[in-house]
């Protein structure tokens, strides 16, 4: 699947992941890679990839803050 949201490319692959992950993201030159656990619902593959876009649209790449710091904020 490959969206451009915000005049950004965005990637987004299914993929299986343990049970506790529902998602992550990667930026690799400008392109957002959205990786999705495969192993949940639809409603939860699409709050992941919410979550994901909210990272971005927040600029959380650039940040110095820890990762634990970035998520209790989301």
């Amino acid at each position: 699947m490959e969206n451009l949201y915000f005049g950004i490319d965005i990637l987004v692959y299914e993929v299986p992941m343990p049970r506790k992950l529902n998602g992550f993201l990667i930026e690799d030159r400008g392109v957002y890679c959205v990786y999705v656990n495969s192993e949940i619902s639809l409603e939860e593959q699409k709050k992941a990839i919410d979550h994901e876009i909210a990272h971005i649209k927040r600029d959380d790449f650039h940040t110095d803050e820890d990762i634990e710091d970035v998520e209790r904020r989301m």
